[in-house]
């Protein structure tokens, strides 16, 4: 596929001896939609490995336009190396992981709520506590899940939290799903 003078133009031979065959494929495949999307006139966007002059590799991000029939076909490339910021990026799901992990496993109840009380994140044993799973939690208010003596002297503390004290700890009794009551301290 591809226009004559473009297809070759943009091949990057060494890409498979520096991924395998898969990419190496994978490579050749988004060569041939930049060909493709230069013969078109369109622009081509997408992130490729490329060669440095000594050797080495490099990711980088490419946008490919094509400047239009001189004497030949011809196209202006811009090339953003992203080595950084897929370090970055890598490192960064690491750390996601990792705290995940931790939430998921960490035996207390952890909950992520927006100022109005919509939970936007419950772990498994806060939801097991409750007696329905994360996801049916999700997008209910926490107040629902407070008793009714409790929840308006709740209302109040959360209210009363300011740039200056934007913490609160108290202690709380909490009905389980089981319909027994237990004292919980909670952090908001």
């Amino acid at each position: 596929g591809g226009v004559p003078g473009f297809e070759h133009n943009y091949r990057n031979a060494g890409i498979g001896e520096i991924h395998g065959d898969t990419a190496a494929h994978g490579a050749a495949a988004d060569h041939r939609r930049a060909a493709d999307a230069l013969g078109r006139g369109q622009v081509w966007r997408g992130e490729l490995y490329n060669k440095r002059k000594d050797g080495s590799t490099y990711a980088c991000r490419v946008q490919l336009e094509n400047m239009g029939e001189l004497t030949e076909p011809a196209a202006v490339a811009f090339v953003e190396d992203i080595t950084d910021r897929l370090k970055i990026e890598r490192a960064l799901k690491q750390k996601e992981l990792e705290f995940q992990t931790l939430v998921r496993n960490i035996p207390d109840f952890i909950t992520r709520a927006r100022p109005d009380s919509t939970l936007t994140y419950v772990n498994e044993h806060y939801a097991r506590y409750v007696g329905l799973p994360p996801e049916e939690m999700i997008g209910r208010k926490f107040l629902d899940f407070v008793s009714d003596d409790y929840r308006e002297v709740l209302r109040t503390n959360l209210n009363g939290l300011t740039p200056e004290r934007p913490m609160m700890t108290r202690e709380q009794e909490m009905p389980g799903h089981t319909g027994q009551e237990f004292w919980c301290l909670w952090s908001n």
